[in-house]
């Protein structure tokens, strides 16, 4: 026999994860106390629960597995409901676990009582509540098939604390129906003969295709990535990436177009509302890429997509779709080889990428009379960078000249949460430093996303780790700023801040940290801070007219 949560933690082990993360909590001690006696598996304890999902979210788009996020029973659920909204949006596969109520309390609104299906199946892939503990290797070993079948996402599972002490049979923790081995392959509808015979008609007509990448992290492997590449060369079918997710593919072949992204090239969204035939794979389509549901066209039109996914149900594409193709997407890339395709779309490939060229290198057609030329300083960081530094990044305008000015070449190196969240970068950053010690990674936070997760610096140092910190400084919520000032000029409300000294408060986490005070001292402060054995907070003070890659705030404001 085994109490029922050392049974978690032989199970979670079975499935190769090194760590999970957490807030403690009195509701799920038998599971800290089998972290205890593992030797493969390490529970990361953290400063806050938004902040442990966080580093979840980011530890499992680096690895490609299931990550493992702990918490407890009310406030705590509640405070991890933030990084497992970015886990469903982001499509990242996650198993998260709450300690729960005793049994006999559930219904009696107990002490930090919920009802926790009810809350998180608005953004899980699924929620469960275990109240027998028998049952507990059956739910855990669903929760990770769930959570990386078709659409990668976060499955929630509450156990009451009661339920945890209990014993259960050694020998039923791996089920022969449901295997500890994480799914390779959706059970869905495969690339068939018809399907891709359909898509080699369509290319033939095509005068203007146009490939986006996109989706979970996990979808793509470098082996992948380098296939579908060669292809879309080969052809000169022209290729872009879908918001945040720029890492898909090298930034540098001929063929790239760019980012659909916030701030998009203006160039950009012609060309794609000219493009005949839009190739989506990975990507949901969703409201970034598409401009608001506004760029591509409506069926009535001769543009025509073809949506590659593996889990079209969950994808929810909101627009007509002329071919349908659910599968895993390395089944798809595997068999795009071999689809016979006549044409090739030089002049084409040509005409986007050269919009791309003009507009990743322009450093910035808005002049200031003072202050740090963000433009070029990023395009600094592009040439000096190793190719395998992670670059983590929160919400905010300020994110936008590192999406515009920095190249990728290969994935699982850009990690952004697709649906906004603010307090990302830091621990992110600590996520990746995880998962490879000694990969180099850099988290780009603005100062009132750095305040919500500033904390977790001092996670970073209990366990010796040295994430690079990069806190863009306007004193105020920029991105909020700037819609405030385009709607209701001059009426400045709620978007003012009065921040602390960064450098004194990441020196009182045990960070090393500096203010950047000349635009020369940039470079030589980024390799201090990738040299740095401690964590390095590097505070880059900007004038607030300088609100975006392509705007100055004090323009709009005359």
């Amino acid at each position: 026999m085994i109490k029922a949560g050392h049974a978690i933690i032989k199970i979670i082990e079975s499935y190769g994860i090194r760590h999970g993360f957490c807030v403690p909590g009195e509701s799920f001690l038998e599971i800290m106390d089998g972290a205890y006696d593992s030797n493969s598996f390490q529970l990361i304890h953290t400063r806050h629960e938004g902040g442990a999902s966080f580093m979840a979210e980011a530890y499992a788009k680096l690895t490609g597995k299931p990550s493992i996020l702990m918490v407890t029973r009310g406030p705590g659920a509640c405070n991890a409901s933030i990084g497992i909204h970015t886990s469903f949006q982001d499509s990242t596969p996650m198993v998260v676990i709450i300690g729960d109520v005793a049994r006999e309390h559930l219904g009696l609104e107990a002490f930090q009582e919920i009802d926790f299906p009810a809350m998180f199946t608005p953004i899980a892939k699924a929620a469960f509540r275990v109240t027998d503990s028998k049952r507990i290797p059956e739910f855990m070993h669903r929760a990770f098939k769930i959570a990386t079948q078709g659409r990668p996402g976060p499955v929630v599972i509450s156990i009451p604390e009661d339920v945890l002490r209990e014993d259960i049979p050694l020998n039923s923790l791996a089920q022969e129906s449901l295997s500890p081995a994480v799914s390779e392959r959706s059970t869905l509808l495969g690339a068939d003969a018809s399907l891709m015979d359909s898509l080699a008609q369509l290319l033939e007509k095509a005068k203007r295709p146009l490939c986006i990448l996109g989706g979970s992290s996990s979808f793509w492997s470098n082996e992948l990535v380098t296939k579908l590449s060669e292809r879309l060369n080969d052809l000169s079918i022209p290729f872009a990436t879908s918001f945040r997710r720029q890492d898909l593919m090298n930034a540098k072949l001929s063929n790239y177009v760019g980012e659909l992204g916030t701030g998009i090239n203006p160039a950009l969204k012609d060309y794609v509302q000219k493009a005949d035939l839009v190739l989506a794979i990975g990507t949901r389509l969703g409201e970034m890429p598409s401009q608001g549901y506004t760029l591509f066209h409506e069926a009535s039109s001769d543009q025509k997509i073809v949506f590659v996914h593996p889990d079209v149900l969950g994808a929810r594409p909101a627009f007509q779709i002329e071919l349908t193709i659910q599968t895993p997407i390395s089944d798809f890339v595997h068999v795009f080889q071999n689809v016979p395709v006549k044409n090739k779309w030089e002049s084409w490939c040509v005409e986007g990428h050269s919009l791309y060229e003009k507009w990743a290198l322009f450093a910035s057609n808005v002049h200031l009379p003072e202050g740090f030329n963000l433009s070029r300083m990023f395009l600094t960081l592009k040439d000096v960078l190793p190719e395998n530094c992670v670059l983590t990044n929160d919400a905010g305008n300020f994110s936008g000249w590192g999406h515009r000015f920095f190249d990728y070449v290969r994935p699982r190196r850009q990690l952004a949460p697709v649906n906004g969240a603010m307090g990302y970068a830091v621990p992110s950053a600590i996520g990746a430093k995880f998962v490879d010690p000694k990969r180099p990674v850099i988290g780009f936070a603005g100062d009132g996303g750095f305040l919500m997760t500033a904390q977790e610096l001092a996670t970073a140092k209990q366990f010796g780790l040295n994430p690079f910190i990069i806190v863009m400084n306007n004193n105020m919520y920029g991105t909020i700023r700037m819609h405030q000032e385009a709607r209701f000029p001059k009426r400045v409300s709620a978007t003012s801040l009065k921040n602390p000294d960064f450098v004194m408060l990441a020196h009182s986490y045990g960070a090393n940290a500096i203010r950047l005070t000349s635009e020369r001292d940039f470079l030589p402060m980024v390799e201090k801070g990738l040299r740095s054995s401690f964590p390095f907070v590097l505070e880059i003070p900007l004038l607030q007219a300088q609100i975006s890659t392509s705007r100055n705030l004090a323009l709009s404001m005359e």
